[in-house]
């Protein structure tokens, strides 16, 4: 298998990105479009290289996207504003608004399956913390869907470990802090986010483990086009169609191409982000509450 290699500078300052928060880049803005297998890599200001992405074709067979759509599809459909500078500008020029002491972004096709280390929005008061831990809804409420699911986590976590090893290690050890209530058996991630026909907006993924990488895989049904996932800043974008496991740094601002030819039933484009919360290590097994049936894994008891 030929790997290509290539190797990016930053185009545009640190500055500017964050001033381009929520902003939509169009294919024509990258330079350079990965079709093929390959690892990315750019050099920072004192001369250190830094891996951006790894990208690999084809890796992801169609029983595992089948299993991944089977258990996912429905609930990825559902709308929720809770996606921020991801969900794009909103006509007020900013990328949220607040409803009383709640934030809410434009609504999007992005929902969250595995565990979660923030409240319920309606349990934030009665907890007095921002940090506590749970099992999101859909794990909570659909069970066998969340069990059958496990064996496509399984393997995207086994092409991690592949491609980055030293990544993944470091990642695994700060999974084993993590209660074991709260982790994704038998593989480094503690969450999943699902997005269904969703074209993302400039951002940086915020609450990941920064010692770990996001995984990204695209699956799908029918035919479209675009939701390349670009990196504006280095001029790169990546051609993520189904099947594919893309390997990437997400504290570097990315976004989505624009998605064509897609609808809800027999053309559609679902992506898949797999990560572990990065606080999700300072809960504790002994020290839970209950609130109106949902337990919390709280702080460690003073």
């Amino acid at each position: 298998m030929v790997v290509n290699t290539h190797n990016f500078n930053k185009l545009i300052n640190d500055e500017e990105m964050k001033q381009n928060k929520g902003r939509f880049y169009e294919k024509e803005h990258y330079h350079t479009v990965i079709t093929t297998d390959s690892d990315g890599w750019w050099t920072d200001s004192l001369g250190d290289r830094h891996l951006l992405f790894k990208f690999r074709k084809g890796v992801i067979g169609k029983d595992m996207q089948d299993m991944a759509i089977t258990n996912y599809r429905k609930m990825a459909q559902q709308k929720h504003p809770n996606r921020g500078a991801a969900g794009g500008v909103m006509d007020s020029g900013l990328t949220r608004k607040w409803i009383g002491k709640t934030s809410e972004a434009t609504g999007t096709k992005s929902n969250i399956a595995g565990f979660y280390d923030r409240p319920r929005r309606e349990h934030k008061g009665k907890l007095g913390t921002r940090l506590a831990c749970r099992l999101t809804a859909f794990t909570l409420n659909k069970p066998e869907l969340w069990k059958n699911s496990i064996p496509f986590i399984k393997h995207c976590d086994k092409l991690y470990k592949g491609l980055c090893s030293k990544k993944w290690g470091v990642q695994k050890r700060e999974w084993d802090n993590v209660p074991e209530e709260l982790r994704i058996p038998e593989t480094s991630f503690t969450t999943v986010t699902v997005n269904f026909n969703w074209r993302t907006a400039c951002h940086l993924d915020t609450g990941d483990f920064c010692g770990g990488m996001g995984n990204l895989v695209v699956v799908g049904r029918g035919e479209w086009e675009g939701g390349m996932l670009g990196f504006p800043q280095f001029g790169v974008a990546i051609d993520t169609r189904a099947g594919d496991f893309l390997l990437m740094d997400v504290h570097q601002w990315h976004c989505n191409t624009e998605i064509l030819g897609t609808d809800n039933k027999n053309n559609f484009r679902m992506s898949f982000v797999l990560y572990l919360r990065e606080d999700m290590s300072k809960c504790s097994s002994d020290n839970t509450k209950t609130l109106n049936d949902i337990k919390y894994w709280l702080k460690p008891p003073e």
